[in-house]
C-alpha cells in the first residue's frame, strides 16, 4: 500500500497509510494571530478512506510529534506491507459525524485550554 514515512530530526518515524485510502494528507501548518507574539508549529497527518456502497465515509488520523522552529522532517513516499496504525478512525459522512479526537486527546486540548486562560487571566494552573 502507499504510505508517507516522515522522520523528524532523523529519529521520530510515523508511517501513515492504510489501505482503503482515498485520500492522504500531510500539513505542516505555522499559526500566529496577529495581536500575539506567539506561533505554533503544527504536523497533521490524516485521510479519508473509499466512500462505501452504503455512502459511508471515514476518516483518518495519525498522531503527530510537537514540531518547532530548526527541526528537520523528511518525507518520503513508499509502498508498505503495513503501516502504523491511526490514532483515531471515525466516521463522517451525510448520516453520522463523529468526534475525530480520543477521549485523552480532548483531556489535553481543555488541559492546555485551562493553562492558556490562566496565564492569560492571571489565574492558577
Amino acid at each position: 500500500m502507499l504510505a508517507f514515512e516522515i522522520e523528524i530530526n532523523g529519529d521520530q518515524r510515523i508511517l501513515a497509510g492504510f489501505s482503503d485510502w482515498d485520500t492522504l494528507h500531510i500539513t505542516l501548518l505555522a499559526v500566529r494571530e496577529a495581536s500575539e507574539e506567539e506561533q505554533e508549529l503544527r504536523l497533521h497527518l490524516s485521510g479519508s478512506a473509499q466512500i462505501t456502497d452504503e455512502e459511508i465515509r471515514e476518516h483518518v488520523r495519525w498522531k503527530t510529534p510537537e514540531v518547532s522552529v530548526g527541526d528537520e522532517v523528511k518525507i518520503r513516499i513508499v509502498e508498505v506491507a503495513e503501516a502504523d496504525i491511526p490514532a483515531k478512525r471515525y466516521r463522517s459522512d451525510k448520516t453520522v459525524q463523529d468526534n475525530p479526537f480520543t477521549e485523552a486527546e480532548i483531556e489535553e486540548m481543555e488541559r492546555m485550554d485551562y493553562e492558556r486562560l490562566c496565564k492569560k487571566f492571571g489565574g492558577d494552573s
